[in-house]
């Protein structure tokens, strides 16, 4: 069952149903590092939504979210279908630094500075927040793949690191992405459409206090998706 009201759709089925075999032999030329964080992500993408605590479901996007053992700040998980919108434009308004930086107005100064293979690269970036909190940036290993899990897919995953090129700010504070990352695939329902997961794990770091933190991190992804959206139907 789907819900239809919206150019947003989700699918009130569970994730579990969509659950597709990863063949290891077709993915050969990933690294084996690139594999672990694409295991990481599929794990969660996976993961029954009933064993989560729902924060948002109506006729635009589904998110939940989970405390984890060892850390202080949740896990979020998102899912929404873009209608007529398809994977490789949402892949690209993502992936693209000069596209994103189009439509994500919060997000500045975001650039690739180190490429490690065709797989992975180091990605810098810094956020705008509202006074008086100071910007937050990151230095991201950013792992990618085309055709991933299966043709016209695609999987995306971040997690902070440390690197000469990437070093900490006096002007801002250094935020740790435990875990982030997008799985966008074809629809199962409507045509040239796209079904995307959104999974995100993000400590800000300074002294926002933690319980504020966790509130507003299940809220963060119905505004993003509707901006992607309209992204989406304005590029090329």
């Amino acid at each position: 069952m789907c819900i239809r009201d919206s150019s947003i759709t989700i699918r009130k089925e569970s994730l579990e149903e969509v659950k597709l075999s990863i063949p290891e032999a077709s993915h050969s030329h990933l690294s084996e590092s690139a594999q672990g964080n694409f295991k990481r992500l599929f794990d969660i993408h996976y993961d029954d939504p009933s064993t989560w605590e729902s924060v948002l479901a109506n006729e635009t996007i589904k998110v939940w979210k989970k405390k984890i053992a060892d850390s202080p700040v949740v896990l979020v998980k998102a899912f929404a279908t873009l209608r007529e919108v398809s994977p490789n434009k949402v892949y690209r308004a993502i992936f693209d630094v000069e596209e994103r930086g189009k439509w994500e107005t919060l997000l500045y100064d975001m650039r690739v500075f180190e490429k490690i293979d065709e797989n992975t690269d180091m990605l810098y970036s810094a956020v705008r927040t509202p006074f008086p909190i100071t910007d937050r940036d990151f230095c991201q290993l950013r792992t990618f793949a085309e055709n991933y899990p299966r043709e016209n897919s695609y999987a995306i995953h971040f997690t902070s690191t440390t690197h000469p090129l990437c070093p900490p700010l006096k002007n801002r504070v250094r935020a740790e992405t435990v875990i982030s990352g997008y799985v966008i695939q074809p629809s199962l329902t409507f045509t040239n459409s796209t079904d995307l997961t959104i999974i995100a794990q993000t400590d800000p770091k300074g002294n926002i206090p933690t319980p504020i933190v966790n509130h507003f991190a299940g809220k963060a992804p119905k505004e993003w998706v509707n901006k992607l959206l309209i992204a989406c139907q304005k590029m090329k």
